[in-house]
């Protein structure tokens, strides 16, 4: 019975904590080793060696235990396995602890911004698992301890692991939009570099990355490289790789006016991804690229109507309201976001209410890029604001490269979304009504 009830508890010790390491291991910035190999070097191998050594290894050397075939004097095989078993259970207890607590001391240390949140959280953890672990002690003195040590440390793991899963381990680039905003671009590449140092694998970064070379620094053979080097990961997905080779796509024929290098990377998205959407899309454009233009022929981009989540029909449409209503609704969002700056809805309504019938577009913009500011967001929101922004931009201020530049913060931001694929679709009518264009100028 010792031994059925020794098996069935270092079984379930094994269970419990290979339940917590896949927990810990799903967490970002986490990289276990294989639970199989820790089980192994931390429990096997000790038993392996218990056992060795329990049946005598060489002529000579006494055994540990009294030999587990049977063979000791006065005591019984039954006794003899039990004991094994026994000293076989205190050492998968001592392995049980030791994992726990090198799990929650490795991530207090990988996630430093989780420890000021979950100090409440560890403390209680700690006094839940003591009056067990001591009432463990007193029954089974030290022989017990490393199984009291399990169960004080359970509690503890098992409170940090919410704090650590709500860590905001990503990278933020709200700097960079700033310091790109205010022209500082060479502060806006160190900090981009600097988020990649900690986040290698942010296809966001890179692709920002590739921006500023080639939209603030006019270098598009080292947009190309970074981006080139970026699909090349093998964390990024084909939807990145397209998202990111249209945009290598787009500089060439805005910044260097290239259009054959733009064919030769959209030719490049189908040779990546044969009998993809994502390829006939690249097609598609590459199609539009070669179709010759006449005076008397529209473009088919151009008769395109786009509709697409992006387009919000509320602006610059429907009916207005009234000049004094619209003022005293004003008056009441700005006192609420002088009571909390952090209301998004009310400063939502207040950008609304400056473009759409007040027509004070500057004031409306102004408005959004604070709304885009504030954290923690929801993505859909943020989509939404980034679309409004685009074409107020094109609409009040007549500004295109500031509306691109909002599309392609969704696209970059949001590379698998159903918005982001509008973007691109957008940018890529722009720019194929850009070619078609110059096409018709007189030389």
């Amino acid at each position: 019975m010792a031994v059925l009830i020794s098996i069935l508890v270092g079984t379930g010790l094994i269970a419990l904590v290979k339940s917590y390491w896949s927990r810990f291991s799903s967490l970002p910035r986490t990289k276990l080793p294989g639970f199989r190999d820790w089980l192994w070097r931390g429990a096997g191998v000790p038993l392996l060696v218990l056992f060795a050594f329990s049946l005598g290894p060489a002529p000579g050397i006494p055994p540990i235990l009294y030999k587990v075939n049977g063979s000791a004097p006065n005591k019984p095989l039954a006794e003899a396995w039990t004991e094994y078993c026994l000293i076989g259970l205190v050492i998968i207890s001592w392995w049980a602890a030791l994992s726990l607590l090198w799990m929650v001391g490795t991530h207090l240390k990988r996630f430093p911004e989780s420890r000021k949140g979950a100090a409440k959280s560890l403390m209680f953890g700690l006094l839940l698992g003591l009056l067990p672990a001591m009432g463990i002690v007193l029954v089974s003195g030290w022989v017990g301890l490393g199984f009291a040590s399990t169960v004080w440390l359970l509690p503890l793991a098992h409170a940090i692991l919410p704090h650590l899963s709500r860590t905001q381990d990503r990278p933020r680039y709200e700097s960079v939009f700033e310091s790109l905003n205010e022209g500082r671009v060479a502060a806006a590449e160190w900090e981009i570099l600097r988020q990649l140092e900690k986040f290698p694998e942010d296809f966001q970064g890179w692709l920002l990355l590739a921006e500023v070379y080639a939209e603030h620094y006019r270098d598009v053979d080292s947009a190309q490289e970074t981006v080139l080097a970026t699909c090349a990961q093998k964390n990024v997905t084909w939807a990145e790789t397209a998202v990111a080779l249209h945009r290598l796509a787009d500089w060439h024929l805005e910044i260097t006016q290239d259009v054959a290098a733009a064919q030769r990377v959209l030719r490049e998205i189908g040779r990546r991804m044969p009998g993809t959407h994502l390829a006939q899309g690249a097609q598609e454009r590459l199609d539009r690229l070669l179709q010759p233009t006449t005076k008397n022929r529209c473009p088919p981009a151009a008769r395109m109507a786009v509709e697409d989540p992006l387009n919000d029909k509320r602006t610059m449409s429907g009916p207005r309201l009234n000049q004094a209503v619209a003022r005293a609704r004003v008056t009441a969002c700005v006192r609420c976001l002088e009571r909390d700056p952090r209301d998004a809805a009310a400063r939502e309504e207040l950008a609304r209410l400056y473009a759409e019938h007040l027509g004070e577009g500057d004031c409306g913009i102004r408005e959004l890029k604070l709304l885009l500011e504030l954290p923690d967001q929801p993505a859909h929101k943020i989509m939404e604001w980034l679309g409004l922004l685009s074409q107020w931009q094109e609409h009040y201020r007549n500004d295109a490269a500031a509306s691109r530049q909002a599309l392609r913060r969704i696209a970059g931001q949001f590379p698998q979304s159903v918005q982001a694929f509008a973007a691109l679709r957008k940018l890529t009518l722009t720019a194929s009504l850009s070619i078609v264009q110059s096409s018709k100028e007189p030389s």
